[in-house]
């Protein structure tokens, strides 16, 4: 793990010397599993998490209208589910319950920016992300936590008995679509949406793919 995000800082750093603005950003996300899949059995309901969103850019431009753009980030991800478990297999009565999986990654992206005019540009273009560190979070109806515990790629977690959770380490990659609108001088409103490829051979997990979107403001400062 400590390889890939050595990589990923080099190469944010060395695109930097090239650059004429750097960009530093903060803000909130919402992220949640893709609803093709999602697993519904058992009244089950899926709510977005809601996450923070931090991250530093380089920008070096081609010409008047299209720019390059480094960004390094740091993101949360995850969901929240309420389910019906069975308690009960002769009357099959049951309880609700709720999982909550929040996960941390560090995120390089590589953006196309468009300049639409002098306050509007959009972007797109190719990230790949390492996940870090998360929680993995089961509690009852009551509000009891059954399971609350961290996890890694070196301690991955595994809650294996009828729930059925398990996570390993993973690298994730995919595209970011992304916006932003001068507000002020120097000061930015940002937006941006990616889908989430997850790559974990853990055939307990039920989920590959999580639809994430985030909303920051952006400072700019010229070099």
């Amino acid at each position: 793990m400590k390889k890939y995000v050595l990589i990923l800082i080099y190469i944010v750093l060395s695109s930097s010397l090239k650059s004429q603005t750097m960009q530093y950003s903060f803000g909130v996300s919402s992220s949640n599993i893709k609803t093709s899949e999602q697993d519904t059995s058992n009244n089950a309901n899926y709510n977005p998490l809601i996450g923070i969103n931090l991250s530093f850019a380089t920008t070096s431009s081609i010409n008047e209208k299209i720019s390059l753009v480094s960004e390094f980030s740091f993101n949360q991800k995850g969901y929240i589910k309420d389910w019906d478990a069975i308690v009960n297999e002769w009357d099959m009565s049951t309880v609700r319950m709720q999982e909550k999986s929040k996960e941390n990654f560090l995120q390089f992206t590589q953006l196309v920016e468009f300049h639409v005019n002098e306050k509007l540009s959009l972007s797109f273009g190719p990230y790949i992300e390492c996940f870090l560190e998360g929680r993995y979070l089961l509690r009852d109806e009551q509000g009891n936590d059954i399971y609350n515990d961290t996890f890694s790629d070196q301690n991955g977690a595994f809650f294996n008995n009828d729930y059925g959770i398990g996570f390993k380490d993973r690298i994730n990659y995919g595209i970011n679509l992304a916006s932003s609108y001068q507000i002020y001088k120097n000061l930015l409103f940002r937006a941006g949406y990616s889908i989430t490829d997850i790559l974990n051979n853990d055939k307990l997990t039920v989920f590959n793919k999580m639809n994430y979107l985030f909303l920051n403001i952006s400072l700019k400062i010229e070099l």
